[in-house]
């Protein structure tokens, strides 16, 4: 029987890895497309290299069409680089595997991280409302318990990733028990976000996506960064709006172009026409200190994606963490590789 089992959890993992890989190849030959119609085809030469290294090092020609994509944004192939799917299917796995499913239950990140950068004010789990303490509130102190000091926040159920089940709510739309009916989740501070992003975009809140790593030896670092911003009619940043620049880690500049959801390349935000070259993400250092510094307290989680902000008064604020399949995409292709030297290459051929 179990063996009967075994056979049959195989066949399952295989099907679901051809329908991973056929969705990432449909998703990354739509986004080469849209970068070769600002920036010319991708050459002979290049898809040659894209599919020997893919092949030879990584293990499989699936590989082949995020590197393409890859290569036409930085201009050439280069060696070290993980292709999206690569990251989704061998290294989530092998690097992070059930701790890093945490980061989608919100009332625990303070317990996990013991940080004030969290905007976090109550969770909700499972019929109860407790504070960062997980001393219980009862229903009734809820409302006054939140409003104390401003007249919104915001609702964030567990598993809201990419903007989804986000809820910015005012005092008096707020009921707990309507709030409780969505799920567990979190309740933080709205947050006034500093000028410079306001600057670019006034709306749902700017996010600084920061990846961080552990590496073999146990030390932490900063691999890649990139900015997140809304547009004007959003309430919050969403996956299927958001604009994506990248920034160089040593200075917090912004790049020349960002990337729209479909990875067509843009030198402006289309709402405001705000340019992206020459603009410089302050407090910069302060966010890296404080997500590195954060990284070191979960080493089992060797990759770490945090959505960053700052407020009006540029404090660092992190509004969430990523410990599963955080975006790659925008880092590997402008600044990477990235994590050329940690042997993930090597990860598929040793599990």
């Amino acid at each position: 029987m179990s063996s009967l089992y075994s056979k049959f959890k195989a066949i399952e993992k295989s099907i679901n890895n051809r329908k991973y890989h056929r969705i990432s190849r449909s998703r990354a030959l739509a986004a080469l497309k849209a970068v070769e119609s600002g920036k010319g085809k991708i050459d002979a030469k290049s898809v040659k290299k894209c599919d020997d290294y893919a092949r030879e090092i990584l293990g499989s020609i699936e590989y082949s069409p995020w590197l393409y994509f890859y290569s036409v944004i930085a201009g050439g192939f280069k060696e070290g680089w993980i292709p999206n799917n690569y990251y989704g299917s061998v290294v989530v796995p092998a690097l992070k595997g059930a701790y890093g499913k945490c980061s989608s239950l919100k009332a625990l990140t303070f317990k996990l991280f013991k940080s004030e950068l969290f905007p976090d004010l109550l969770y909700h789990a499972n019929g109860l409302w407790f504070d960062v303490y997980y001393q219980i509130v009862p229903e009734h102190k809820v409302k006054k318990t939140l409003f104390r000091s401003s007249d919104q926040i915001v609702f964030k159920r567990d598993n809201s990733g990419r903007g989804k089940a986000v809820y910015p709510l005012f005092e008096l739309e707020f009921e707990p028990k309507k709030i409780a009916a969505l799920g567990n989740g979190v309740v933080q501070q709205f947050i006034q976000q500093h000028s410079f992003f306001n600057d670019l975009v006034k709306g749902p809140v700017a996010t600084i996506r920061i990846t961080t790593i552990t590496d073999d030896s146990g030390q932490s670092a900063i691999k890649a960064s990139y900015l997140k911003l809304g547009r004007s009619k959003d309430k919050v940043v969403s996956f299927d709006s958001e604009i994506m620049i990248p920034i160089n880690i040593s200075n917090g500049a912004l790049y020349a172009y960002g990337f729209l959801p479909n990875f067509k390349m843009i030198y402006e935000h289309p709402d405001t026409r705000a340019v992206f070259e020459g603009q410089r993400i302050p407090h910069y250092k302060k966010c890296l200190d404080a997500v590195l510094e954060l990284q070191s307290k979960l080493p089992q989680i060797r990759c770490i994606g945090w959505d960053v902000t700052l407020d009006k008064e540029g404090h660092v604020k992190i509004l969430e963490w990523n410990g599963t399949h955080n975006g790659i995409i925008v880092s590997e292709a402008a600044q990477g590789p990235c994590f050329a030297g940690l042997n993930w290459e090597k990860i598929w051929c040793s599990h």
